[in-house]
């Protein structure tokens, strides 16, 4: 069997590199959190050492979208208006 792939780093890791770069860039690490969660990602891996190695990745390769609810039978948005 061929090797299993050399572990990615963190901050090499496509689905964090950009959130280690916006704190890099001087983002306060608490707005960059908040980014993360409402992008479906953990937030606690910015506490984690970037040169540390990155979650496996979920089945399928990619980490599904957040859920957005624009579902046609979701009524909650009912009798709310602009």
């Amino acid at each position: 069997a061929p090797p299993p792939p050399p572990e990615k780093k963190l901050k090499d890791d496509e689905r964090f590199s950009k959130y280690f770069k916006m704190v890099k860039m001087g983002v306060p690490s608490a707005a960059v959190k908040q980014k993360m969660g409402a992008e479906g990602l953990d937030p606690s891996y910015l506490d984690r050492d970037p040169d540390g190695p990155a979650p496996p990745m979920p089945e399928g390769g990619v980490p599904p979208p957040p859920r957005r609810a624009v579902d046609s039978s979701d009524e909650s948005d009912e009798g709310y208006s602009d």
